[in-house]
């Protein structure tokens, strides 16, 4: 996902988390206005739209922390490892800022063009890249089988060793 794409979309939830926290203010007051007048009616479209706002929402936020699709770009790092037999290329990324310290890599496959996120790590800036075999790669300490689907998130196991994996150059 290109960072203006991931810009847009972070807007459109905060204004969509805005609209539901007022369609929910105004569920409330309805429901206390319904309770004071002592009336068994339930304010029904305040309720609806604060559960749809709430349920996209709860949606984003959750692709936000759980899906690598919705990571950033960010910066390129300048080194791109292609394997033996010129299928994929690894490219591999870095956050910079006060709080980020996270990498990650993506495969391309150079016969569609399409790329995928295949590794996450924290505690890292730019992982060392190592074709083991046609598909096989290890990226830092992990070893992956890019024909197997095999990915790395770092918030799958967070217990994993929190020290710097070897380095490639930046």
């Amino acid at each position: 996902m290109s960072e203006k794409m991931y810009e847009m979309l972070l807007n459109l939830m905060l204004a969509v988390a805005a609209a539901t926290a007022i369609c929910l203010l105004i569920f409330i007051l309805l429901l206390v206005g319904n309770l004071v007048k002592k009336s068994k009616k339930l304010p029904k479209v305040s309720l609806m739209l604060t559960i749809i706002g709430a349920s996209t929402v709860g949606i984003y936020v959750y692709n936000h922390f759980n899906n690598l699709d919705f990571l950033p770009k960010v910066e390129l790092n300048p080194s791109a490892v292609v394997s033996p037999d010129g299928q994929y290329k690894i490219r591999t990324y870095h956050y910079n800022g006060l709080f980020y310290r996270t990498a990650r890599a993506e495969a391309v496959d150079l016969k569609s063009g399409k790329s995928k996120t295949i590794y996450f790590n924290d505690y890292d800036r730019s992982p060392a890249v190592q074709w083991i075999g046609n598909s096989m790669v290890k990226i830092g300490r992990e070893t992956l089988d890019i024909s197997k689907n095999e990915v790395f998130d770092f918030r799958d196991n967070l217990q994993a060793n929190k020290s710097l994996p070897p380095q490639g150059g930046i």
